[in-house]
């Protein structure tokens, strides 16, 4: 028996299970809210008897709205959004599809000092997050998210569940290949890591625009704890990540050395951050100028191959 949902448009809960991130996207004309992974298994059988065509939706960020549909039904997983660990030492964990960046640090900090390879937005589901690769704020010192799942449990398109672990060709196919192609993800059990409270950071304004390429050409040079994010026009703003408190506090250190040797006449500000500052507050609507921000450059992933590390480039 079902303990999920079908939602119509004249539902009244039809828009908050149906709208995406990019608002201008068709909706569906039905969305199927799962409330398990069994109502995953049924929901598949039922779709694919009736050749109903379908989109998967986790947290709905996706930036060209694939995760909607015109004329076919939305399978929505946000219920599907728990985090459980799965050990003595807390180092792995359980993740629902939709668990968002947001909420995993949220259930992370509640009664550990551990943080997770995770999307720069709040908002964005993890599997999404991790089907597509996955490059976050941590990313630098452990890999892309698809390098830190150990394993997913998914429902084919014959509506069976497995655990992908045991089939070597689709446990590597999940990683990194996106859009829903071999299944649909109920959950995936994931590593976490130590971290301190704290986040040294520091924002930088270069005497010279033209300079943007040379700095950001030397920074995957620098310690992996460092990450370049949510870089604007005038400015390069970068984070430092610890494993503990005393770590970070070497790391207020670091980053002002690394300023004063690298660029003469640059002007800084340097502060720091919690977790909390990242991903506490999810209501917040977008700053004026965050249209402006230098996507390349916040993302900068240009380390992770380096013969595409080039000044160039």
């Amino acid at each position: 028996r079902s303990q999920g949902r079908v939602y119509f448009s004249d539902d009244r809960e039809f828009l908050s299970f149906s709208r995406v991130w990019i608002h201008t996207a068709h909706l569906p004309i039905a969305v199927i809210v799962p409330a398990t992974a069994h109502d995953v298994e049924m929901a598949i059988n039922v779709l694919r008897d009736r050749d109903i065509p379908f989109r998967i939706r986790s947290g709905g960020h996706h930036k060209l709205g694939y995760s909607t549909i015109r004329n076919g039904v939305v399978l929505n997983l946000s219920e599907l959004n728990k985090v459980e660990f799965l050990d003595d030492t807390k180092n792995v964990v359980r993740l629902g599809p939709a668990v968002t960046s947001a909420h995993f640090y949220q259930q992370l900090t509640k009664t550990t000092n551990m943080a997770a390879v995770t999307g720069f937005c709040g908002r964005v589901a993890e599997s999404g997050f991790v089907l597509g690769g996955g490059f976050g704020l941590l990313s630098r010192r452990y890999g892309l998210g698809l390098d830190n799942v150990i394993s997913f449990q998914i429902v084919l398109a014959n509506g069976t569940m497995i655990h992908a672990a045991t089939d070597d060709d689709l446990d590597w196919a999940l990683r990194g290949a996106g859009s829903g192609s071999f299944g649909v993800v109920t959950s995936m059990d994931y590593k976490v890591y130590a971290t301190s409270k704290i986040l040294p950071f520091v924002s930088v304004v270069l005497p010279d625009r033209n300079m943007r390429a040379d700095f950001l050409y030397e920074l995957p040079k620098t310690s992996p704890n460092v990450v370049a994010m949510y870089n604007m026009k005038d400015r390069i703003n970068i984070m430092w990540s610890g494993s503990t408190d005393a770590e970070a506090l070497y790391g207020e250190t670091y980053l002002k050395n690394l300023v004063v040797d690298w660029v003469a006449n640059a002007s800084y500000v340097q502060s720091t951050m919690t977790w909390d500052d990242l991903y506490g507050d999810q209501s917040i609507v977008p700053k004026n100028g965050w249209g402006e921000s230098v996507y390349a450059a916040a993302c900068w992933t240009g380390f992770l191959m380096p013969i595409n590390h080039t000044k160039a480039i």
